[in-house]
């Protein structure tokens, strides 16, 4: 697997020049590792994820040390994607900010299996089954279409084929929601879909 590199992007000038991103996985971690040249003023450094070079969130920090090498590990991995991308904001003591790279990595894909029923909501119990999945918790979020959550509840994963069902305590009103899971960190979301209720 490898990392392919693309042109950097400034919010300012800062007195940092990034000369190299690179990210490489071994064993389902990627490793991300930049140099820096000119290092001054500068407080610490945001490692970004995006699964399509456009989103970006802050996945670990790492302060500056005044060296030219840095190095990282994202350990969770988003589910079910063939590529992942890395970017470093590095951050001055002023709160100016400017952009490295951005480092791509291929991934094979371990499909993630997971189904919600019954779809429109019948009672107030839904089952949600998963397959395939990373080991770990993840929550089940439930929003009306006013952006409010009217469901939550963590789950754990073990392995294999795993049903849940959940239980609804209030009154839905008839609508579409969204239904949402994610790991506990709230970093990867392996499960997104319409739930009707009639």
């Amino acid at each position: 697997r490898f990392a392919l590199v693309f042109n950097k992007t400034n919010s300012t000038t800062l007195p940092v020049t990034f000369s190299g991103i690179s990210a490489t996985e071994n064993n389902s971690t990627i490793n991300i590792k930049w140099s820096v040249a000119q290092e001054l003023h500068i407080t610490e450094y945001k490692i970004e994820r995006s699964i399509d070079a456009k989103n970006f969130t802050a996945i670990k920090t790492v302060k500056a040390s005044n060296a030219t090498q840095y190095a990282a590990d994202d350990v969770q991995l988003p589910e079910n994607t063939p590529a992942v991308f890395y970017r470093v904001k590095a951050i001055g003591n002023d709160g100016n900010s400017t952009y490295s790279a951005i480092a791509q990595v291929k991934l094979a894909i371990n499909a993630a299996i997971v189904n919600v029923y019954p779809n429109p909501l019948i009672g107030k119990t839904i089952h949600i089954s998963m397959n395939n999945c990373s080991t770990g918790k993840y929550s089940v979020s439930l929003y009306n279409s006013l952006g409010q959550k009217v469901l939550g509840q963590a789950i754990s994963y073990q392995s294999g084929n795993s049903l849940y069902s959940l239980m609804i305590n209030k009154e839905l009103a008839v609508g579409i929601y969204s239904l949402k899971i994610e790991s506990e960190s709230g970093l990867n979301t392996i499960y997104q879909t319409k739930l009707s209720v009639h």
